[in-house]
């Protein structure tokens, strides 16, 4: 998905404060996190160094989609 894509799914989204990414990582500040991550992003877009901050966006849409995903079965 492309950067603009991605800040088209975080706007407008009631996000929770923090989440856990995976075993070993917790965001604990979500809004901070999308801030630097699409900063970085943006500003180095295809450098493969830091494409590693795309793909973290990324996940973490994945993660709230399941969330959602989630809440919605359970309603």
């Amino acid at each position: 998905m492309t950067i603009s894509g991605l800040k088209e799914f975080f706007q407008g989204r009631q996000l929770p404060v923090s989440i856990k990414f995976s075993e070993a990582e917790y965001i604990s500040d979500l809004k901070l996190f999308l801030e630097s991550h699409f900063t970085v992003a943006e500003a180095r877009a295809g450098i493969p160094t830091f494409s590693s901050f795309h793909l973290r966006l990324e996940k973490v849409k994945e993660i709230i989609e399941q969330e959602e995903a989630g809440k919605d079965e359970n309603h």
